[in-house]
């Protein structure tokens, strides 16, 4: 198969494009039709490896896998040994070098994680380790043919690295056959999260990082102590977490309206948004905040 072509120039598609309604209706691929079988697709992320299954990237990974299955001209091949026609990672980590290798001119890469991700999330960041970081995500993204910008404010962050690869702005999914309003859901999420009575419920939702906000999360519950306040998430990459002492701190002396509920995994978050009256957004960074949209989906009440 024939290297995919490199552009410097990140490439949106508009919702009323012809690729759009063509992908939206499950168009045949030139490739496949070129081999006149399916086009095998191998589809990692190093997540599945290392428990690390609560976390955004996770999500988008599996909802990657199920909706590339749907297309009747791919063969999807998840974390796979098997020879495929192309790989498509969502994880940055030695397995999708080690992997990539054996696939030169046919690597796609979804973007999950930036230099500025790493402000305010890893526990190291400074002068001495800024640069590595950012030389390490760019040579990654340079690795792949094709680079998959999840908003278009990621891909502007890809341009400013001196990522050479073709850039490709496709957002991750909203599934609203997987998130809708439903009063059984929203009573089974309040139990799950402990609400035993009727004052209104805010939730936050995210690792626990500096990042995410999570200090102003509390300083608002402290302002309104009428209302409840639950902070859903954990902390996936354990020590390698920034912020944790302070954090630690709070999650030990919390608002006395302020709880902690750790993670849930995907199947269980349409009952925590359901469960919610209102949820606080307060991020410093984000590449495609999924939970930002997720809220409107199941209507707060």
């Amino acid at each position: 198969m024939p290297a995919l072509s490199q552009s410097t120039a990140p490439r949106t598609l508009p919702l009323e494009s012809p690729d759009i309604r063509s992908f939206s209706a499950l168009a045949s691929l030139k490739a496949s039709q070129q081999l006149g079988r399916r086009l095998r697709v191998n589809v990692m992320s190093e997540t599945s490896f290392f428990g690390l299954t609560a976390q955004g990237g996770h999500t988008a990974f599996l909802d990657c896998v199920d909706l590339m299955r749907k297309h009747p001209d791919l063969e999807v091949l998840v974390n796979s040994r098997e020879p495929c026609d192309l790989l498509h990672s969502h994880s940055w980590g030695p397995f999708y070098i080690s992997k990539g290798l054996a696939y030169r001119g046919r690597r796609v890469f979804t973007v999950h994680a930036l230099p500025e991700t790493a402000e305010g999330a890893l526990p190291f960041m400074g002068p001495l380790t800024r640069p590595v970081v950012r030389a390490y995500l760019r040579a990654i993204y340079n690795f792949s043919e094709v680079v998959i910008a999840v908003a278009p404010a990621t891909a502007e962050s890809l341009r400013r690295l001196q990522v050479r690869s073709r850039i490709e702005i496709l957002p991750n999914a909203l599934r609203n056959e997987r998130f809708y309003p439903s009063l059984e859901l929203r009573q089974e999420g309040r139990a799950l999260l402990g609400v035993t009575d009727g004052r209104p419920l805010i939730i936050g939702v995210g690792q626990m990082q500096p990042r995410k906000g999570i200090s102003d999360f509390a300083e608002v519950a402290r302002r309104v102590p009428e209302a409840q306040f639950v902070w859903v998430g954990g902390r996936p990459f354990g020590l390698f977490s920034a912020g944790i002492p302070e954090l630690r701190r709070l999650v030990a002396h919390p608002p006395t309206n302020l709880r902690f509920s750790g993670p849930f995994e995907l199947n269980q978050m349409p009952l925590v948004y359901n469960a919610a009256d209102a949820m606080l957004f307060l991020s410093f960074q984000e590449n495609c905040p999924m939970r930002r949209w997720r809220p409107q989906v199941v209507g707060f009440r």
